[in-house]
């Protein structure tokens, strides 16, 4: 023990320029620890609120991408209500075009009749009766014309109304691809 304080007393000026020296160098490791404990809560809390500002914007593009999905699901299901309303509207064409087709082959056959009823008439000698009789027939046969006249009149005014919807739906189908196209550009 003796020895070790004699020790001391004869090294006391390198031991403690030493001494000074090891507190010097822990407290600058202390305050450098310190700089980089400090710049590394900074950077953490800038990172939880690029994180936050991130999470925020995603959410923010995920409900506008849901407005645009429920926008262009109405758009959808109008086109659709329209399409079905088409072919209704093709179903009640078909329906007038085979009344038109009974109608017409009706008419086709009263004309053959009246047809061999003139023959018959211009061929043999009629009755006055028969001669009035044949009139009434022929009347009847040109109003039954003129009554398929406008049936087929309305045939043609509903095969262009359907002509027209059908480009009206093409135009609607065109335009909303094209404005889905362009909000996924946009967005891209």
């Amino acid at each position: 023990m003796e020895t070790l304080l004699s020790y001391l007393e004869s090294n006391w000026p390198n031991i403690s320029f030493y001494i000074v020296l090891i507190i010097s160098v822990i407290l600058s490791f202390k305050w450098v620890l310190k700089n980089v404990l400090d710049e590394y809560k900074a950077l953490l809390r800038e990172t939880r609120e690029n994180n936050k500002n991130s999470i925020d914007d995603t959410h923010t593009i995920l409900n506008q991408y849901k407005d645009w999905n429920t926008q262009i699901n109405s758009e959808i299901r109008v086109l659709y209500d329209r399409i079905e309303i088409l072919k209704k509207q093709l179903s009640e064409r078909d329906l007038v075009i085979e009344n038109l087709q009974s109608t017409t082959n009706k008419m086709q056959t009263e004309f053959e009749q009246y047809n061999n009823k003139i023959k018959e008439f211009f061929s043999s000698e009629l009755s006055r009766e028969d001669y009035s009789d044949l009139r009434i027939n022929i009347k009847a046969l040109f109003s039954e014309r003129d009554r398929i006249l406008e049936d087929l009149e309305l045939v043609w005014k509903t095969l262009l109304r359907f002509s027209v919807v059908d480009e009206q739906i093409e135009k609607e189908l065109v335009g909303a691809k094209t404005q889905r196209d362009s909000r996924i550009k946009k967005d891209i």
